[in-house]
């Protein structure tokens, strides 16, 4: 039943379902139950293929070393492509620095681009500014005006309309 040097079926699925299990992982990132049953997977092969300690600082060297491979392939992979601008905010908003650049919008009418919860962006001047909701919730698409600064903080109210 052994397949290579005597490991044998199980240690090999072990592994094999390790790297598997830690591929997603990469690919799908938070510590989930795939992360840790893939890790366990890996450590508990290691522990049986290994028949010296010398042998199993080897293999887990040799298994961080194909983790690292297999994580700069993900990151390639997924720095391309559609799923790249899905998971990366590409579109930043625009930074006013000054408090007179700031000033200058106060009284000015916008159009929430997101929901402010209480904070959001809303387009104002053609410009994309992260803002402070005063009141409440606001919806996408609501028209708000700027009623005042808080320090750096743009603070919107909703605009009633009649």
């Amino acid at each position: 039943m052994n397949l290579i040097d005597g490991m044998s079926l199980i240690n090999s699925l072990l592994l094999i379902a390790g790297f598997i299990l830690i591929g997603v992982e990469i690919i799908m990132p938070g510590i989930s139950v795939s992360g840790i049953a893939g890790s366990v997977c890996i450590l508990i092969s290691i522990f049986l293929i290994a028949d010296n300690i010398a042998e199993g600082v080897a293999i887990t060297i040799i298994v961080i070393i194909i983790l690292a491979i297999m994580f700069y392939v993900a990151v390639k992979v997924l720095s391309t492509g559609k799923l790249y601008s899905k998971i990366v905010l590409t579109d930043k908003p625009h930074k006013l620095s000054t408090i007179e650049e700031l000033e200058v919008l106060v009284d000015k009418d916008g159009i929430a681009l997101t929901d402010l919860r209480p904070t959001g962006f809303i387009l104002v001047d053609n410009k994309k500014v992260e803002v402070v909701s005063n009141s409440r919730f606001i919806m996408k698409n609501e028209k708000v005006v700027i009623s005042h600064l808080n320090g750096k903080n743009i603070v919107v109210s909703p605009i009633k309309e009649d």
